[in-house]
C-alpha cells in the first residue's frame, strides 16, 4: 500500500504542492498540478493497456474499412468515462475550496489552468488506449514478409466480374480457366480501386470529390458489382458500404454535422463489397437475390470448381497456421444449389487492411485532428468547473425548472404554428433558444455589477448561465463524432456565443461576490 501511495503521491509532487501554496495560492487552489500529473500517469497506463489488449487476425481491434472516429470508438469512450470520475472528484474538491478571488487576472489564470487540465485529459490521456492498440496492430500483428506475401500473390481476391457481353451459359465458354482468369483480373482492379480509396479515407477533399462524382453516370464503374458481378464472395462484412457509390454519399453525410447515423444504417451498409468477413448479422450473400436465375448459378458453380482446382492449392497453408486462421468454408444454400466459399482468405485480407489502416492513421497524424477538435469544447468545460464553488441546490433546481418550462413552451409554439422544422426561421429559433438561458443570466448579473451591490437573484442568474452551458455541452457532445473527424467545429453560432457568455458570467460572478449584499 505504501508503494502505491508513493506512486500516486510522489515526494516531488508534495513539494510542488507546498511551494505553490506559499508562492501562488491561485494556482494551488486549482489543484491543476495534481490533475496534470495524474493525466500523464493515466496516459502511460492506458497506452500500455491498449498495446497489451488481445488482438489477432480473427479478432481485430482496428477496423479494416471504416475511418476511426474517436467520438464513436469504444476504446476512447470507456477510458473517457473512467477518467470522468476523476474529473467529478476534482470538481467536488473545487466546490469545497470555494473561490475567494475576484481580480480578472486571478480569474483568467484559473480558467487557463482548467483549460489545460481538461485538454490533457480529453486529448492526451483518453486517446492513449486507442493509440496503444493502433501501435500494436500497425507493427506487431503481422510480419512484414507475410504482408508482402499475401499482397503480392493476391490470393484473397476470391471473385470475378462478368463483362456486358457475357450473356451465354457457362457451357458455351471455350476455356473455363482462361475465362475466369481474365474476369478475376477485372475483379482485382476493383479491389485496387478500393485500396486507393482507403489510402485517402482521411482526405476530406478527396472524399468530397468522390461524393460529388458518385452521382455522375460516368463514375458508374465504381458500383459495377451489381447484377454483372456474379461473385461467390459476398459475406456479411456489412461495413464495406464505405467503398460503394451509395456509401460515398452516406460517408459524406457522416462527415457533415447532420448525420453519421446514415453511414451506419442497414441500408447504407448494403454495398458491392459487403463480402469479406463474418462479423455482422447479414447473410453471407446479402444481395444474392440479384443472382436468382439458373444462368447466374451456373457461373457461380463453375467458378467455385475453378477456384478450388486452380487457386486454392497455391496458398501457403503455413501462413494460415501461423496466425491461427482456421481453414474454414462458408456454405450457402440457395434452393437446391449449395455454394462453398473460403472464409480464411477474407480474414487475411481484413487483417492486412487493418494493419495498413493503423499505419496510415499513425503516419498521417490523424490523432491530432481529435486534439484540435477538443480545443473547441475546452472553454465550456473550464467554465463548468469554475462554477463548482458557486453552485447551490435550490437555485440550480429553479434554473433547471425554468429551462424545462421554456423548452416545453417553445415546442408548443412551433407545433401550433406548424412551421417547417428544416426552415431557416426554425433554425434561427433553435439557435436563439440555446443562447437564451445564459444570455438572460448574464443580463441579470450586469445589474448588481453596475449598482455595486449583490441582489437576491444573483445565484439564480448564475445558475441560468450554468444550465445553458450544460445544455450546449450535452447537445454537442452527443454529436462529437460528426464534428471531430473532418468538420472540426460546430457551425452553430450559439456554441461559441454560449462559451463567451460563460466566461463573462464567471468573471462577473467572482466580482459580485466581494460586493456588499443589498438589504
Amino acid at each position: 500500500m505504501k508503494t502505491i501511495y508513493k506512486l500516486l503521491n510522489p515526494p516531488f509532487l508534495r513539494r510542488l504542492d507546498e511551494w505553490l501554496l506559499g508562492r501562488y495560492p491561485v494556482v494551488w487552489r486549482t489543484r491543476g498540478h495534481y490533475v496534470l500529473f495524474y493525466a500523464l500517469l493515466a496516459a502511460v497506463v492506458l497506452f500500455v493497456a491498449g498495446f497489451c489488449w488481445p488482438v489477432s487476425v480473427a479478432k481485430l481491434t482496428i477496423d479494416p474499412i471504416k475511418p476511426i472516429v474517436l467520438g464513436q470508438d469504444v476504446f476512447y469512450i470507456l477510458p473517457m468515462v473512467i477518467l470522468s470520475f476523476g474529473l467529478l472528484y476534482w470538481a467536488y474538491r473545487q466546490y469545497q475550496a470555494g473561490f475567494p478571488f475576484y481580480q480578472v487576472k486571478q480569474i483568467g489564470a484559473t480558467l487557463l489552468i482548467y483549460t489545460v487540465c481538461f485538454y490533457m485529459v480529453t486529448a492526451v490521456a483518453a486517446p492513449a488506449f486507442k493509440l496503444g492498440a493502433l501501435v500494436r496492430t500497425a507493427w506487431f500483428l503481422m510480419d512484414e514478409a507475410d504482408l508482402k506475401y499475401w499482397e503480392d500473390n493476391d490470393f484473397f481476391a476470391y471473385g470475378f466480374l462478368l463483362k456486358d457481353s457475357d450473356t451465354l451459359s457457362i457451357d458455351a465458354v471455350p476455356s473455363i480457366n482462361s475465362f475466369f482468369k481474365e474476369r478475376e483480373g477485372e475483379f482485382r482492379k476493383l479491389r485496387k480501386r478500393e485500396d486507393f480509396i482507403l489510402e485517402n479515407r482521411y482526405n476530406s477533399i478527396f472524399i468530397d470529390t468522390l461524393a460529388y462524382l458518385s452521382d455522375r453516370s460516368y463514375l458508374s464503374d465504381l458500383s459495377d458489382l451489381s447484377d454483372r458481378s456474379y461473385l461467390s464472395y459476398r459475406s456479411d462484412r456489412s461495413d464495406r458500404s464505405y467503398l460503394s457509390d451509395r456509401s460515398y454519399r452516406s460517408y459524406r453525410s457522416y462527415r457533415s454535422d447532420r448525420s453519421y447515423r446514415s453511414y451506419r444504417s442497414d441500408r447504407s451498409y448494403l454495398s458491392y463489397r459487403s463480402y469479406r468477413s463474418d462479423r455482422s448479422d447479414r447473410s453471407y450473400l446479402s444481395d444474392l437475390s440479384d443472382l436468382s436465375d439458373l444462368l447466374d448459378l451456373s457461373y457461380l458453380s463453375s467458378y467455385e470448381h475453378y477456384y478450388h482446382t486452380n487457386q486454392h492449392n497455391l496458398i501457403n497453408k503455413s501462413q494460415l497456421e501461423k496466425y491461427a486462421v482456421p481453414l474454414r468454408y462458408n456454405s450457402i444454400k440457395i434452393d437446391t444449389f449449395t455454394l462453398t466459399a473460403p472464409r480464411f482468405v477474407y480474414q487475411m485480407e481484413d487483417a492486412i487492411r487493418s494493419v495498413r489502416h493503423a499505419r496510415q492513421y499513425l503516419a498521417e497524424w490523424i490523432i491530432f485532428r481529435h486534439a484540435r477538435a477538443s480545443l473547441l469544447y475546452l472553454p465550456l468545460l473550464a467554465c463548468l468547473i469554475f462554477a463548482a464553488p458557486f453552485m447551490a441546490f435550490r437555485p440550480a433546481l429553479t434554473a433547471i425548472g425554468t429551462a424545462i418550462a421554456g423548452w416545453m413552451l417553445l415546442t408548443f409554439v412551433l407545433e401550433v404554428k406548424e412551421l417547417d422544422p428544416s426552415g431557416a426561421f426554425v433554425n434561427d429559433i433553435n439557435i436563439l433558444s440555446f443562447a437564451l438561458l445564459p444570455l438572460t443570466g448574464l443580463l441579470m448579473l450586469l445589474y448588481p455589477a453596475f449598482t455595486q451591490k449583490q441582489s437576491r437573484y444573483v445565484a439564480f442568474a448564475f445558475h441560468l448561465i450554468v444550465t445553458g452551458l450544460f445544455v450546449v455541452v450535452f447537445s454537442f457532445v452527443l454529436d462529437l463524432e460528426d464534428t471531430d473527424f473532418a468538420i472540426y467545429k460546430p457551425v452553430d453560432i450559439a456554441f461559441f456565443g454560449v462559451q463567451a457568455i460563460g466566461v463573462a458570467g464567471a468573471i462577473l460572478m467572482a466580482y459580485i461576490q466581494k460586493l456588499p449584499k443589498r438589504r
